[in-house]
């Protein structure tokens, strides 16, 4: 190749490469992050005791928690009390959201950040998570959408042996002010939109059980246990000579019913998934050593949640507690006796509490509920084999 046209080739492929370097020059200047003054609110001054109802809409669904008669509910799951510690700690950060950079949207900004607001009509896989907070008349308070997460490097090795990145923020949009996005070092990792995360799954709580009673339908479904005191070796009720309970199937019993926890609560009367509830219930009737009648009624199903409904009932005065520990000039009726009073004030606390419950339906999941499945054969322990009768001696031959 001649010099000319090499030297033209040169001229154009600098020409080329520096009009490529303007644009992406220009390209980065619309994403260019503007450190902001720390301590400035990204909401101001938000009066979180005024805040009556939170609202979060996203691609999952709709959650809409609200303050009623001193109690936090659900809207979409029919007003079932929700979580309230996982409400307020939402509430909490949105107060305390420093932003550290400012972010200008250009054309298509907001959609790869995923700051696009979801009643807009834009793909999932552009909108964020809509978070409005009102006061008890109706007025808004805030609102902002939660987007993209954002992620630094990290040097040091992961579990793998290899760097990796670490999430360190999240841009947030205010619904009212589109042009900027804010950068914050608030992940809100658990921002979900599904009506079954925010509900108070703590359930009830009944203390430990000291007789059960298990009803369904079917050969040998019924069945009785009881006890004598919290710990004691459990019985089955009218067992026969043979009957002997296999102590080994009744292990976990205590921190089941101890711990029965919700994992959803039904989104209107007519959910399908409530089925099993009309067509094959179990009875089961819990009495504790509290003082206190649980009776629950659950849906024998094919799901891993399945539905039920509770009721409480005071019978009868907590047992006695232990001997506790007598303070110094304190006689030893005296401190029995407030010990008995505080059983009293746990055991009417639960009742408070199981009052807010009635008449709601939830879900458990199946692995609190399965040892009420199993049949009456199925607790007992198994027959010992017979020993082998001896083999008769060998006959001497003459």
């Amino acid at each position: 190749m001649k010099g000319p046209k090499f030297l033209y080739l040169l001229i154009a492929a600098a020409l080329i490469g520096g009009l490529a370097l303007l644009m992406k020059s220009r390209d980065e200047a619309s994403w260019q992050e503007a450190a902001v003054e720390a301590g400035s609110k990204l909401l101001g001054d938000l009066p979180v005791n005024d805040v009556a109802s939170v609202r979060l809409l996203g691609a999952e669904g709709r959650v809409t928690a609200k303050r009623a008669n001193d109690t936090w509910v659900i809207e979409e799951r029919g007003n079932y009390p929700a979580n309230f510690a996982k409400i307020s700690a939402l509430v909490r950060k949105m107060a305390e959201l420093e932003p550290v950079q400012t972010v200008p949207l250009g054309e298509g900004d907001a959609a790869a950040l995923v700051l696009k607001l979801p009643t807009g009509g834009a793909p999932d896989a552009e909108t964020g998570t809509l978070v409005e907070l009102f006061d008890a008349s109706g007025k808004k308070l805030a609102a902002l959408v939660a987007g993209k997460t954002h992620s630094t490097s990290s040097p040091d090795a992961g579990p793998m042996g290899m760097a990796g990145d670490m999430v360190t923020g999240r841009y947030l949009l205010l619904a009212d002010a589109p042009g900027t996005a804010y950068l914050v070092t608030e992940t809100f990792s658990d921002l979900q939109t599904s009506p079954a995360q925010w509900i108070d799954k703590n359930f009830l709580r009944p203390g430990p059980p000291k007789r059960i009673e298990v009803k369904a339908e079917g050969k040998d479904r019924r069945w009785t246990i009881e006890r004598d005191a919290p710990g004691a070796a459990w019985k089955l009720a009218g067992a026969g000579k043979n009957d002997n309970l296999d102590p080994t199937k009744l292990l976990n019993i205590d921190s089941l019913v101890t711990g029965l926890a919700v994992a959803d609560v039904p989104d209107a009367p007519d959910d399908a998934r409530l089925k099993p509830l009309r067509e094959k219930p179990v009875s089961v009737t819990l009495d504790s050593f509290e003082g206190l009648r649980y009776a629950l009624t659950f849906g024998e199903g094919g799901a891993d949640n399945l539905p039920a409904e509770i009721s409480v009932e005071v019978t009868g005065d907590p047992a006695t507690p232990p001997a506790p520990v007598v303070a110094d000039g304190q006689k030893p009726d005296e401190a029995a006796a407030q010990a008995m009073e505080a059983a009293r004030k746990a055991r009417d606390e639960k009742v408070a509490q199981a009052a807010k419950l009635q008449g709601k339906r939830v879900f458990i999941p199946r692995n609190f509920l399965q040892i009420f499945l199993v049949d009456r054969q199925s607790l007992l322990a198994a027959l010992a084999e017979p020993a082998p009768r001896p083999s008769p001696p060998p006959k001497n031959k003459r």
